[in-house]
This record gives C-alpha cells, sequence and structure tokens, in this order.
C-alpha cells in the first residue's frame, strides 16, 4: 500500500471480541437494572465499568466503541456506545444508551454538551485555508502497524468517502527520509510506466522534498503533490490531492486534466508551504476520529459552528 495515499484507510479497525476471564466476563450475567437506568451520555468508560461492572461484549468501529451487557436468558441487554476523540479508552465518553433491563426500556440520545461540531484536537486545526479555499479536518487516525498518524481536510460539501480535493497530513515514525519518500514514488512511476512524475525540489540537505504523479484509480483520476520535511518526530508529509472523476459516458480527457494540474504546481507548492503547523496526534495504537455530519465517510465533513458570543 502507498504510505502516504489519503484514501485507503489504513485504520479501518472493526472488531468484536466475547471476552475472556482475563478481561472481562467468561459469560452474560444478570445486570443491575437500577444502576443500568442510571447511565448517562456524558459519563467515562470508567465510571460505566465502575457502576456495572465490566462488559461481556467490546466492539470497534471507525466511528465509535461499544460496551455491551446481557443476561444469561439474553431477556435483559444493555449497550453503551462512546466516543473515540480520547486516546485512553477508560477516559472516552457516553455518548448513546439502549437496551431493556426488567422490562423497561433503556435509551438516552447523546448529551447535548457533546458539541461534535467544535471538538477540539491538539495541534489539529478544525479549518486551513488553502489556495483561496476552507478545508475542514474530516478524519483523525493512527496506525501503530503503518507507523504513521494522519488527518485529513476536505472542503465544505465534500464527504471522506466522494471528494474533488484534499490536504492530508502524515508523521511517519519510522526511520524514513524525505529522499526515501521521493525515491519510493520515483521508483513506483518507473515500474508503472508513469511518464507524469515530476521530482520538484530536494534541499542539498535532503531534509526536504517535493515531488508531483497523477495516479489512475476505479473511476477517478487523482493528482497529489507531496512534500515531505524531517522533524524531530520524523518525516511530515502535507499532501494536496485533487480528484476527477469519469463523465457519465466513463470516460475523461486525461492529458487535459493533467496538463491543468501540472500549469498549477507553482501556486499548489507555495500554498502546502503556506500552511499552518499541523501535528497529527497520537489517539492510540490503531485510534481514529471521524468529524463528519453522520460521523461516516460517506457524510458531509462537519463545519464548526460560530459560538453564540460570536
Amino acid at each position: 500500500m502507498n504510505h502516504w495515499r489519503a484514501l485507503q484507510y489504513v485504520t479501518t479497525f472493526s472488531a468484536c471480541f466475547l471476552l475472556s476471564s482475563h478481561a472481562f466476563a467468561t459469560k452474560p450475567r444478570p445486570i443491575d437494572c437500577s444502576k443500568a437506568q442510571s447511565i448517562q451520555p456524558g459519563w467515562t468508560a470508567e465510571q460505566v465499568t465502575r457502576s456495572l461492572g465490566k462488559p461481556y461484549i467490546l466492539s470497534f468501529s471507525r466511528e465509535n466503541m461499544r460496551y455491551g451487557w446481557r443476561s444469561a436468558d439474553g431477556v435483559d441487554t444493555l449497550d453503551v456506545t462512546f466516543d473515540l476523540a480520547n486516546p485512553k479508552i477508560q477516559q472516552r465518553i457516553v455518548i448513546a444508551i439502549k437496551g431493556i433491563c426488567g422490562g423497561k426500556q433503556i435509551e438516552a440520545d447523546p448529551h447535548p454538551g457533546i458539541d461534535r461540531y467544535n471538538v477540539e484536537i491538539p495541534g489539529v486545526p478544525r479549518r486551513i485555508e488553502f489556495d483561496g479555499n476552507s478545508f475542514y479536518v474530516g478524519y483523525v487516525a493512527e496506525s501503530h502497524e503503518d507507523a504513521m498518524r494522519y488527518v485529513e481536510y476536505v472542503p465544505q460539501g465534500q464527504s471522506l468517502k466522494k471528494w474533488r480535493n484534499m490536504i492530508a497530513v502524515f508523521q511517519h515514525t519510522d526511520d524514513s527520509t524525505p529522499e526515501k519518500h521521493l525515491e519510493l514514488l520515483r521508483q513506483r512511476a518507473e515500474t508503472t510506466g508513469n511518464p507524469y512524475f515530476r521530482q520538484l525540489y530536494m534541499s542539498p540537505q535532503k531534509d526536504e522534498a517535493i515531488a508531483a504523479m497523477p495516479q489512475m484509480l476505479d473511476g477517478a483520476l487523482e493528482y497529489q503533490i507531496a512534500r515531505w520535511r524531517t522533524t524531530p518526530k520524523g518525516t511530515l508529509a502535507t499532501v494536496y490531492f485533487s480528484r476527477h472523476y469519469l463523465d457519465d459516458k466513463g470516460q475523461f480527457d486525461r492529458d487535459a486534466y493533467v496538463a491543468e494540474e501540472e500549469s498549477r504546481i507553482p501556486e499548489r507548492v507555495a500554498a502546502l508551504k503556506a500552511l499552518p503547523s499541523i501535528l497529527p496526534p497520537e489517539i492510540g495504537r490503531s485510534g481514529n476520529v471521524t468529524l463528519t455530519v453522520d460521523g461516516t465517510e460517506t457524510g458531509e465533513v462537519l463545519v464548526p459552528m460560530p459560538s453564540p458570543a460570536d
């Protein structure tokens, strides 16, 4: 896989475990209904487990974390969903509760105090300006397996699933260098017979490199301009992506699209250099935060709302 290609989400993390006695319950057990009814949105995972005990079911997805409790006969059930914003599992916040216990329904909507529109992520501005346009952060992730953390920005009205422009920032945590990333891209161009690879810059100290190249995708042509820099925490890559999708007839003019993108390389390189400091945070070995209107990659990116004081 290409370590800096934004759409290939390397941290798609979906799992469901029935946990052993060394972690949580070995089998379903009675649920204390009065305690189950007392759980409220805004509680931490630590508060929930302190009240109900350790869950029988633990599941993760790209959007949330869920704890589940079940009685042995399956009549009483409780599912508690948590936001992923906090990297510490025990400090994650309850956003939804649903179940039935003692014949009574248990259900709670997200706490009004949890403002996903205005959530702050350390080191990651919610909005950035690029080439005269505003982009909003839609995805923050960390992949221990791929030794990197990254952030993706798209314009208002676009989604993580189908976008036309994206700015992504990748913090590589391995021993890679700007020169190494540049050469990997060059080799890929040679291997695939791509004649459009462009080396745009290599600093004398080899601590900064810039390159551009288009690539064909399923149903789209994508153009990328990448800038790699050496930082104290590893190689930091800032990447501009543009996508051109097939028309109604399943066609597009590749040469015209590439020529248009190449003509704008100077201004887009300047825009990459003008970006504010963006430092993808540590959010867990395979953690992620999705900031879209419905919490999925098909929803439009969230645009921060002005506070009443504004």
